[in-house]
């Protein structure tokens, strides 16, 4: 790639130029396959499942972060883990969810056991 500013040879996924300083648009693709941050994913992880969501929402902005560096290779280790993380955490909200859904009908059932049974001593 070469800077149309100053003319200076640059690496080909270079955001700007090191002489100059112009700023060129930034593509986040290496070979045609996007990379994301999944920080969307990773923010409702957090809302969900407070540890595990911490986590992937760390390693999506890590991800920014090396893609902002045009270093391809760790943001895709990173979003890699931004993704593993999320999934994982929305898993664990699921199944902490279901608990208490049965936990509650549960309850419900057994209270109104409890109910009918002292009606039916009266």
């Amino acid at each position: 790639m070469i800077c149309p500013n100053c003319g200076k040879n640059l690496y080909d996924n270079a955001s700007q130029c090191s002489d100059c300083g112009t700023k060129f648009a930034v593509h986040f693709q290496d070979d045609g396959l996007e990379i994301k941050s999944y920080m969307f994913l990773a923010v409702l992880s957090a809302m969900l499942c407070l540890p595990f969501g911490l986590v992937s929402v760390y390693y999506a902005f890590k991800v920014e972060s090396f893609l902002e560096r045009d270093d391809i290779r760790r943001a895709m280790m990173y979003s890699r883990k931004a993704w593993n993380w999320s999934f994982w955490s929305l898993v664990v909200a699921g199944f902490a969810f279901l608990i208490y859904i049965v936990f509650f009908i549960l309850t419900l059932l057994v209270g109104m056991l409890t109910v009918s049974t002292a009606l039916a001593y009266q």
